[in-house]
């Protein structure tokens, strides 16, 4: 795929909060009775500081790419999805502006856990049911983006069991397309080294290399929905909406697997299992 020209990073953001953009006869549409996550409160930005220090300590952490975040308006995190700290991590590389403000998608069954809804309380998640009607959740989405928040979302749906990219879902380039709001891929390595899914409790330290784990979060340029088309004619059109939808879908996922590229490879506590690498055949609908 060729290299796509950004505009700049501040008038992307500037232009995706026109609300003359939203629209409410879409496909997602918007109703303002949605639930939107207030902003964090005071004892969760302890815990989330807390929480910082501690994973500074622990492990040998390294952000990139923080200037390509826009400085105002809504924009759409779109990370790979390695652990269940990934939103904690990814956070910890945003500026004090942007962070306490951050929205994510999470999914509806950590509501009804003691420590995950907890948790879910304190990152500002809105449920989503992944295997029901998920309007709902789009919808609450649409609000935050139309509100000037940023938003977390993992295309990928779930996190991935083998340490490679899995197929990515065309929420987020909806969500992109109904309210003009640009896209930020976003790679996290190393969380699947950390604390994979099928793991109890975080690994804290590499004991063959006596050496702290590393981790790293690449912020990838921000792709703008609308560098091809309008937002009218992109929406006035059902068959060009979803068409637009598949290709901004998977220009995000070439574009997260690529950024790879900008760090090297960590060494595998696993073997062949967390290379970097991705599967990019297919989208999940």
């Amino acid at each position: 795929m060729k290299t796509q020209s950004f505009a700049p990073v501040k008038l992307i953001a500037s232009r995706a909060i026109n609300v003359n953009r939203y629209t409410s006869d879409d496909s997602i549409g918007e109703k303002k009775n949605e639930l939107v996550p207030p902003y964090r409160g005071l004892f969760g930005r302890i815990a989330i500081n807390l929480f910082e220090k501690l994973s500074r300590v622990l492990w040998c952490l390294e952000f990139k790419g923080i200037e390509n975040l826009p400085t105002e308006g809504p924009f759409i995190l779109c990370p790979n999805h390695e652990s269940h700290f990934d939103i904690l991590w990814i956070g910890m590389g945003l500026p004090q502006t942007i962070r306490h403000r951050l929205c994510c998608f999470g999914k509806q069954e950590h509501f009804a856990h003691p420590f995950w809804s907890i948790l879910a309380k304190w990152a500002c998640a809105i449920p989503i049911d992944r295997d029901g009607y998920a309007r709902p959740t789009l919808r609450a989405g649409v609000q935050t983006l139309k509100s000037a928040r940023p938003l977390l979302i993992h295309p990928e749906g779930t996190r991935t069991r083998t340490g490679q990219i899995l197929p990515f879902m065309r929420g987020p380039a909806k969500l992109a397309l109904t309210t003009g709001a640009p896209l930020i891929p976003v790679r996290i390595i190393g969380a699947y080294t950390i604390y994979p899914a099928d793991r109890l409790f975080p690994r804290l330290f590499d004991w063959k290399r006596l050496k702290r784990l590393k981790l790293c979060v690449i912020f990838g340029a921000p792709i703008d929905p609308y560098r091809n088309y309008s937002h009218d004619k992109v929406l006035a059109s059902k068959q060009k909406e979803v068409a637009t939808a598949h290709q901004l879908t998977a220009e995000l996922q070439e574009v997260v697997a690529s950024l790879a590229n900008q760090w090297g490879q960590i060494p595998s506590l696993e073997g062949s299992a967390n290379e970097w690498g991705n599967k990019t055949e297919g989208l999940t609908l």
